[in-house]
């Protein structure tokens, strides 16, 4: 199954992964869906249509591109045309190499390998030759490096190869996709190869490690791929906002621009003001007319902006360069679609007491406790506690605060924790009946049973000091 990969390139010059489509077959309709899948995605974070797309010469990928974005410039990958155009060649050029170096010679073992470095060289000449074709910056100028491209190579044995040139990549609608005369007219960044996506195709391709994983685990496989490398971008992109990696003999011209642009930005200006100023040094080059092509192309100032700032001793602004290249943005992204996101499962809480909580007392324990017996329980028959001259008890640790009810009992000592029902029984009225009163008495002991052990268990069975009547 073919594995579309779609890559970009940050603006410190490293790749990142956009996305990636299995397809059934390599037809237009299969490349439709994937790119109509990503322009969705691309419309919903308010990203607009990408400025250029770099392919090779597939007709159903370039039909699909034209047709989904059809305000992105399309880009013919130069390597790929130096690979088709080198198959071509090579019958011919081992003919130029015969006709020129061994013609009337017989061939010995002995000079194959001499024989195949002669014919290297001159397929590097040859492609020099057609590289000039490319980069003419007009059309008038394209036009004279063909004828001398022609005149060049005029023997009849490189008929079949211009034939094929001029067919194959010459006609208007392919060379516009590569020839510099079209493609200087919009911001490529200086893209014209697609090595980039084949170095991102061969990491996921040895990081899957064989071709025949189901798609579950190649999805996977691809997942720690992207993350890893998304990390890698961040923190380079981070070290470049704190941190200068350029050491420049004019750093003061970019002292403006330090830790805002990218250092790879930085590094091409610093080569073109190295290639033309100072003037008045012998080795470098006459500054021509400005053609904007700098400018218009790379999205950087070109040497005559350069020039300016040189000469007012100033350092370049950020506004000389295009988004592409700062390394802050005050854009803000539109929110993606929540139903795009994959959220973690919710977290359920369980019933009862989590694992590993103390078992700490309850309120009503601390209140009996901590208080004492401030409060006395009245007996069943709803008599009232009557207040007088506090009895003075011990117990729990503290003292006594309750109400000793006025009759027979004076003081009272119990060593007995409890609610604190000092004289529980004495509080009882007596216009209650004697059935009530074995009742109240009954209850009153099992609740204090109970607190005494309760109280054994956590060290609290040892009457307390008296610390003294709360009436004194």
């Amino acid at each position: 199954m073919p594995l579309l990969d779609i890559v970009g390139c940050t603006g410190t010059n490293k790749t990142f992964w956009v996305g990636f489509g299995f397809m059934k077959n390599k037809k237009e309709k299969s490349y439709s869906f994937i790119l109509k899948s990503l322009e969705q995605v691309i419309f919903r974070m308010g990203l607009g249509h990408p400025k250029i797309i770099i392919t090779n010469k597939d007709q159903a990928l370039m039909g699909a591109i034209e047709a989904i974005f059809p305000y992105t410039r399309n880009i013919l990958c130069i390597w790929h045309i130096q690979k088709n155009l080198m198959v071509k060649c090579r019958p011919a050029l081992r003919q130029e190499v015969i006709r020129i170096d061994y013609e009337g010679k017989g061939m010995k073992s002995t000079l194959v390998d001499e024989f195949k470095e002669k014919v290297e060289a001159h397929w590097v000449a040859f492609w020099q030759d057609f590289i000039k074709l490319v980069n003419a910056y007009t059309e008038e100028e394209k036009d004279a490096e063909w004828n001398n491209f022609r005149a060049k190579y005029s023997h009849n044995m490189w008929d079949t190869v211009f034939e094929y040139i001029k067919k194959e990549w010459l006609q208007e609608d392919t060379a516009k996709h590569f020839l510099k005369c079209y493609t200087n007219e919009y911001l490529h960044l200086n893209k014209q190869a697609s090595l980039q996506v084949e170095g991102a195709h061969w990491i996921i391709k040895r990081d899957l490690g064989t071709s025949t994983m189901d798609l579950l685990g190649a999805t996977l496989s691809i997942e720690m791929t992207i993350e890893k490398q998304h990390q890698k971008i961040w923190q380079e992109i981070e070290d470049e906002r704190v941190r200068i990696k350029i050491d420049f003999k004019n750093l003061w011209l970019f002292k403006h621009v330090l830790k805002k642009v990218s250092s790879h930005a930085l590094k091409i200006i610093h080569s073109i003001f190295e290639r033309y100023l100072p003037e008045s040094a012998p080795d470098k080059k006459p500054i021509k007319p400005c053609t904007g092509v700098t400018r218009r192309t790379l999205g950087i100032p070109c040497i005559h902006i350069i020039k300016e700032y040189y000469e007012a001793d100033t350092s370049i602004e950020l506004f000389e360069f295009c988004p592409h290249w700062r390394l802050h943005t005050d854009e803000n992204l539109s929110p993606v679609d929540p139903r795009e996101l994959v959220l973690e499962p919710e977290v359920i809480r369980p019933r009862g007491r989590p694992p590993g909580v103390i078992n700490w007392p309850t309120t009503s324990e601390q209140s009996h406790r901590g208080r004492g017996s401030g409060h006395v329980r009245g007996s069943r028959g709803g008599g009232q506690a009557r207040s007088g001259r506090g009895a003075r008890q011990r117990g729990c640790g503290s003292y006594g605060g309750g109400q000793a009810g006025r009759g027979r009992g004076g003081r009272q000592q119990g060593g007995e924790c409890g609610s604190g029902s000092a004289g529980t029984s004495e509080v009882s009225t007596q216009s209650h009946e004697n059935d009530d009163n074995e009742i109240s008495e009954n209850r009153d002991d099992k609740t204090n049973e109970n607190q005494i052990r309760r109280s054994k268990r956590r060290g609290r069975g040892q009457p307390a000091p008296w610390l003294g009547d709360e009436n004194e």
